[in-house]
């Protein structure tokens, strides 16, 4: 769908190069039997609700999958996209543009970063965001290194996690800091567990340069991690969060609970699931760590005619500087995904980021709670949860043959697990957005109710 933006005066020019003095003049050949004024109280309709629609209307493709009935995650989220975004960011001059290292010709991609990193700051409540990296992985691994940096000695070398990484997140975390000889300490937690156990368990860890807390985890999970980032303060070390920026509207985001470097992936902020990427890593920190932190950033200043204007700041900590002495071997960023995010974000504003949290939050929540009743299903994170969940199958049923069955029924019902462990069998990954219907949700519990009823599912 094209986005054309018109306000009055553009509307005004358009009636004066006609001749005509209103809008009503404009329809004057339709027939006005034929006309439909909106009534008083009509809000008109939502983009999402216009495209679909208009989707309606049309035959779907054979062997194609409604957008409604998609339920895929895992890191990747199927959520709406306004027209807009698509229209701003193709902009040649954005598209084309390259690394900003003259100001004066890069006025407009600088502001663009500027105002992305402003934006995400604000929703983590973060002191200073840069712009950017590959995706939420290699932003996470970056964070580890950059924290590994200022450990407080050379023993050091214990690093907490609390929370399910996603497996491919892992492998990236493992290959960036191989040479690092970190040891990852991981919480053994079960479906469940409480803050306490956690605090007890760091007590334990007597060389902690840095603990992690993600939030919300790989199954959806969100964490109540504040009491967690006292006690790896107070053994000295630096509190990471690894999170997702739209549950930063509805819970307490990192910032607020002490976080001293923060984490996350971009996509869910305007940019499509394209196969995979291009996407967007989100790496914040406190100020004092700054120096320490890889990747651009765009300040704010005023030329020699006291005229506000943008460049790039700190730019000794860079490769193309310090060589071999940078905080980082990056050597690009996603500036195109970044503007997109700063689109996306701009465009819905507080209220709209809000609506969307609240209907991923709930619509998640009305999912679970619908197929948990299913005999023999269970909710494998009962707890608080944000967009995602973990069910498992009833014993001798395959997530995997299940959701075999289910896309033949027109759904993607989400991520068998065993994708990445081979003897997780039966548990299902599930996320749930605004693009998702009550319709579609009902319908997908109905088709499961069959495909389990199946003794061979």
């Amino acid at each position: 769908m094209d986005f054309i933006g018109v306000n009055h005066d553009d509307k005004n020019r358009q009636l004066k190069f006609l001749g005509l003095d209103s809008e009503d003049a404009l329809f004057s050949s339709v027939p006005e039997q034929l006309r439909v004024s909106p009534a008083a109280d009509d809000n008109g309709v939502t983009e999402l609700q216009l495209r679909r629609f208009f989707s309606g209307l049309q035959k779907t493709p054979d062997g194609s999958i409604e957008q409604a009935r998609r339920f895929i995650g895992a890191g990747a989220y199927n959520h709406f996209i306004p027209a807009c975004v698509d229209a701003l960011a193709s902009d040649s001059s954005f598209t084309t543009a390259y690394t900003p290292y003259q100001p004066e010709a890069s006025q407009g991609t600088l502001q663009a970063l500027f105002e992305y990193q402003t934006f995400m700051g604000e929703l983590l409540m973060m002191d200073v965001v840069n712009a950017s990296h590959y995706d939420g992985g290699t932003a996470l691994a970056e964070a580890v290194r950059m924290a590994f940096a200022v450990r407080p000695g050379d023993d050091h070398r214990e690093f907490a996690i609390i929370g399910r990484l996603h497996p491919e997140i892992v492998e990236v975390l493992n290959t960036y800091c191989s040479h690092l000889e970190i040891r990852f300490c991981e919480f053994s937690q079960e479906d469940t567990f409480s803050t306490e156990e956690v605090v007890k368990w760091l007590q334990g860890l007597e060389y902690l340069f840095a603990g992690l807390v993600v939030s919300p985890d790989f199954y959806g999970s969100v964490i109540d991690y504040e009491d967690v980032g006292h006690e790896i303060h107070r053994k000295g070390g630096l509190f990471l969060v690894h999170t997702d920026p739209l549950s930063c509207v509805m819970f307490e985001p990192p910032g607020s609970q002490g976080a001293d470097i923060v984490s996350a992936e971009g996509q869910p902020f305007g940019i499509p699931l394209s196969y995979g990427g291009p996407y967007l890593g989100i790496l914040a920190c406190k100020e004092g760590l700054v120096r320490k932190l890889p990747g651009r950033l765009c300040g704010e200043t005023v030329d020699d005619r006291g005229q506000r204007g943008f460049v790039l700041t700190l730019s000794t900590r860079e490769q193309h500087i310090r060589r071999e002495r940078a905080t980082s071997n990056i050597c690009t960023n996603q500036g195109l995904m970044a503007l997109r995010a700063l689109l996306y974000m701009a465009w819905m504003g507080k209220s709209g980021l809000h609506r969307i949290a609240e209907l991923c939050y709930y619509r998640a929540n009305y999912l679970a709670r619908k197929l948990a009743a299913l005999p023999g299903v269970e909710l494998v994170n009962p707890g608080a949860f944000f967009r995602e969940f973990c069910i498992r199958l009833p014993r001798g049923c395959s997530a995997k043959n299940v959701t075999a069955r289910l896309t033949a029924q027109g759904f993607e019902a989400g991520v068998a697990l065993s994708r990445f462990d081979s003897g997780n069998t039966r548990e299902l990954l599930i996320a749930v957005t605004e693009v998702n219907t009550r319709e579609s949700m009902d319908a997908l519990v109905e088709a499961c109710t069959e495909v389990l009823g199946k003794k061979e599912g």
